[in-house]
């Protein structure tokens, strides 16, 4: 195989081809660099085109397979095996006047290291200029590819000289320094394969995300059809094994293949760039264009904090937002943040505001859309150190409720004093012990002030409380009715208090009547009674 590639080398000197002599001479030069123990030779091959009426056929020329080509039943490309019918559109880059190409083969490499094969196709001309063959070389470029500065390869160099020249930058510039950069740091894989005028409008796209940061996507397609090689741009503190691997299903929709291999890059840059290689069909177009491709990437790649930012401008005007999410952009915990929306997080802000302001016990009773008629939830918000759950459960289940589960989230917002920012959030997923539907809208400030009374010592924790859900009642009409209870439990009752609570919330509406007949006798807004003597009839 070395012996072949002298043999081009010495070929290309010598033929009048139909090519620019500097175009030649770099190809000699990177065919010497790449013998100068910079490719690993695993095989080569000789192909012939002919043509066959209006179609290209290729074929193997006899004995010129070495190593692993040395069988022609073994190909490294799909379609390139023996008298195969070429496509029109790979028969015609293959006949571009051009001296070589490099290109990925479709196989993997089992020595060395197991990544897909890279190739050297040496096109061979005939005494008219015409393309009718290639010469091609298999193997593994050496690390030096990948290590060496991108001026001292040749063939690379001559492509990053032209970008450079066409990008029109001043020399030593800002902008000029900044696209060699890109140049030196992009996959050596794309510099090799791809045009000089796709890999201009790649880097000044990525030269211009230093300005504006967001996803980006560029694309560029193996010209046989196999494969895109995408490299995709997202924020570097959002990217994570979960991120990737959103970015990964929409590339294989967005092109209808299957991702072979990835390669990330995370520097000290505020951008990390995913190399996704993904399998095509060749002459089998892609479901999706990049645009959309791209906008699907950004969705995928969208923060919950982004959401937030969005969901607070919308709500309460962009200097507003900007002000409440300098406080609260960074307050949520991840556990927070995949159990509820921002729309939700909005909602929570105000609630541990005033928690902060004000050091008392915030409440927030809801039902989520997934929840049935029996269930809700009750966010309970304290400042400081969390809640004994000791404290919170009799509470609960003194106003008719089962606890089923428990969730806590710290929080903590930037505040300008020193003193303590940190708010505990109390999750409680809950249950009806009666199992009877709740209309959330029509309890929930009755619900939530009668806690607070508990709460506060406002108002004593028994039974009587469950009354809230079970006959809709406030807070001071149980204080009625638990006085009721307790003169005559005074009086000599022989009935428990326990038994009184459960007849009380048996018998919902005559309880309400209860409670409009003490308003009837003391509300001097009643008609006293008239209205009385009615409300005894009834009950």
């Amino acid at each position: 195989m070395r012996h072949r590639i002298a043999d081009v080398m010495a070929e290309l000197d010598s033929n009048d081809l139909p090519l620019p002599p500097s175009e030649i001479a770099e190809a000699v030069s990177f065919l010497r660099w790449v013998s100068d123990n910079h490719f690993t030779f695993l095989g080569y091959r000789e192909y012939d085109f002919k043509s066959v009426g209006k179609k290209t056929q290729l074929r193997i020329k006899p004995r010129t397979g070495l190593g692993i080509l040395r069988s022609q039943d073994r190909t490294v490309f799909e379609g390139l095996q023996n008298q195969a019918e070429l496509p029109p559109v790979i028969a015609a880059f293959l006949r571009q006047p051009a001296a070589l190409m490099v290109s990925k083969a479709n196989e993997r490499s089992t020595v060395h290291r197991a990544v897909h094969l890279d190739t050297i196709g040496i096109k061979k001309f005939d005494r008219r200029g015409k393309v009718v063959g290639e010469r091609l070389f298999a193997g593994l470029f050496t690390s030096d590819v990948y290590n060496e500065t991108v001026r001292e390869i040749p063939l690379l160099r001559g492509k990053v000289d032209a970008i450079i020249a066409s990008a029109g930058f001043l020399p030593n510039s800002h902008d000029s320094k900044a696209l060699m950069n890109i140049l030196e740091t992009l996959p050596r894989d794309e510099l090799l394969q791809v045009g000089v005028d796709e890999l201009l409008q790649t880097s000044l796209g990525i030269l211009r995300l230093q300005e504006r940061q967001r996803v980006a996507l560029f694309v560029h397609r193996d010209p046989f059809g196999r494969h895109a090689s995408c490299l995709v741009y997202v924020p570097r503190d959002r990217y994570d094994t979960r991120l990737r691997r959103a970015l990964q299903e929409v590339l294989q929709a967005g092109f209808g293949g299957e991702v072979m291999a990835f390669y990330t890059q995370v520097s000290d840059a505020a951008l990390a760039r995913v190399q996704f290689i993904v399998k095509t069909t060749p002459g089998v177009p892609a479901p999706m264009g990049d645009a959309e491709i791209e906008q699907l990437l950004t969705d995928a790649a969208r923060d919950w904090r982004d959401d937030l930012h969005q969901t607070l401008a919308a709500t309460e005007g962009e200097e507003t937002a900007r002000q409440i999410f300098d406080r609260f952009g960074d307050a949520f915990p991840v556990a927070y943040r995949e159990r509820f929306s921002a729309q939700e997080a909005v909602a929570d802000i105000g609630h541990i505001t005033a928690a902060l302001n004000s050091g008392d016990l915030g409440i927030n009773l809801y039902r989520p859309a997934d929840d049935g008629p029996t269930e809700f939830r009750l966010k309970l918000y304290k400042k400081g150190d969390p809640l004994p759950l000791s404290d919170v459960l009799p509470v609960l289940e003194n106003m008719g409720l089962r606890v089923i589960d428990e969730v806590p989230h710290e929080t903590a917002p930037r505040t300008p004093e020193n003193g303590d920012n940190h708010v505990w959030i109390h999750d409680f997923g809950l249950l009806t012990r009666s199992g009877a539907d709740i209309d959330i809208s029509a309890i929930k400030d009755l619900f939530e002030d009668a806690f607070l009374r508990v709460w506060t010592n406002d108002m004593e924790n028994d039974g009587f409380n469950g009354l809230v859900l079970g006959s809709g009642l406030a807070w001071r009409e149980i204080v009625i009715l638990r006085a009721y209870c307790k003169f005559l439990r005074q009086a000599g009752i022989p009935f428990s208090q326990s038994y009184l609570e459960e007849t009380l919330a048996k018998n919902s509406g005559i309880t309400r009547q209860l409670v409009d007949l003490f308003d009837c006798l003391f509300d001097p807004k009643h008609k006293g009674k008239r209205e009385s003597a009615k409300i005894e009839k009834q009950i």
